[in-house]
């Protein structure tokens, strides 16, 4: 924020600049005002992408009361990312997320992700945990591994998970090829 006095700022106890690769920065602290609202020991940027590496939404709805959701994201390059978040809702407890998208290269990439919620009512932990990899092994023959499983049905009611398909949990596997003129699939 570039106000007199400024909503918001970062402040750094070192940060070195790679002339068009990346920007490290150490002892990060961020502040909503003159208020520490975050800190991160070590954090880089790269200078060849334009994706943003934090997230902040403030807010209040009925479902959570306040919250404020903060998202971190790691860009090891275009393909590979990180990402680290800490949800506070006022009515549920504090959410934290991870999620980690991979490419190992164009026939083999996937998603790991989840939360984990300790229910601020009823001291229930609430978590979910979502895997997908994709195995390309040429361009007739892949296998896709899918799992995707939560703890309890309430996710979507609750809003931790507004998208939740609550009816089904997934842990599959599929596997295809073909052959001349036929398919062959295996779904476990």
């Amino acid at each position: 924020c570039n106000k007199k006095t400024p909503h918001y700022r970062m402040e750094a106890s070192i940060i070195y600049f790679y002339i068009d690769d990346k920007i490290e920065i150490w002892n990060i602290r961020v502040y909503l005002g003159d208020i520490p609202v975050f800190y991160f020991p070590y954090y880089v940027q790269s200078l060849k992408t334009n994706k943003a590496p934090f997230d902040f939404r403030f807010g209040h709805n009925d479902s959570t009361g306040w919250y404020a959701y903060t998202k971190y994201n790691y860009y090891f390059d275009y393909y590979n990312t990180l990402m680290f978040g800490y949800d506070y809702l006022e009515k549920m407890g504090n959410k934290y997320n991870a999620e980690w998208k991979y490419k190992a290269n164009k026939d083999s990439y996937g998603l790991l992700s989840g939360f984990y919620n300790n229910d601020k009512n009823t001291h229930i932990d609430r978590w979910q945990v979502n895997f997908n990899h994709t195995q390309n092994f040429n361009e007739r023959t892949r296998a896709i591994v899918r799992v995707n499983t939560f703890s309890d049905k309430d996710l979507r009611k609750d809003d931790l998970v507004p998208s939740a398909d609550t009816l089904r949990q997934e842990y599959n596997g599929f596997f295809s090829t073909g052959f001349g003129f036929c398919s062959l699939v295996i779904l476990l």
